[in-house]
């Protein structure tokens, strides 16, 4: 196999977690201000990218979701760390019992449009999708002081993955 989405999915918990390092430095002022519109604040960011994750692994399993998690489902960094954690086992779990990565996946989207795409695809944009909003992320929480380092994923290979 070429791709392997459980690769690429461990990354983007490696870059998940140290986000999540970076944000327990923060205080709950700044953690929760707005700075984007769509978003609210890096907590929102957060959300969002862990409501990707839900969404995605539904529809994966056969489930459309009508609509994403916000921060009205989970509002603080308690609720988020306690569902995160049984989603990314699930997630983990899930990928890691796939056989074929190139299997058509046929969705709904939340406004019940339906897609058939190829499952290696939608986890590389599902990686994709969060690296968007970790930058989004980093940059905020680096005017703060705070350096999140390299989330590369080439230095998630070199650091992490076993030769």
């Amino acid at each position: 196999m070429l791709v392997d989405p459980l690769v690429l999915f461990r990354y983007t918990c490696w870059a998940n977690d140290r986000v999540m390092a970076g944000v327990e430095q923060l205080s709950e002022e700044l953690l929760m201000i707005p700075i984007r519109p769509e978003f609210q604040s890096v907590f929102g960011l957060l959300v969002h990218i862990m409501s990707a994750e839900h969404i995605w692994l539904s529809r994966w399993k056969g489930i459309s979701p009508t609509s994403l998690l916000t921060t009205d489902n989970i509002p603080d960094l308690k609720t988020l760390k306690a569902a995160w954690s049984p989603l990314r086992a699930e997630m983990l779990g899930y990928l890691a019992g796939v056989g074929d990565a190139n299997q058509i996946v046929v969705y709904r989207t939340t406004k019940g449009v339906e897609y058939q795409d190829v499952l290696w695809h939608l986890v590389l944009h599902l990686v994709n999708h969060a690296t968007e909003h970790r930058s989004q992320a980093a940059l905020y929480m680096a005017t703060h002081g705070i350096d999140l380092g390299n989330l590369d994923f080439i230095v998630y290979v070199r650091e992490v993955m076993p030769d």
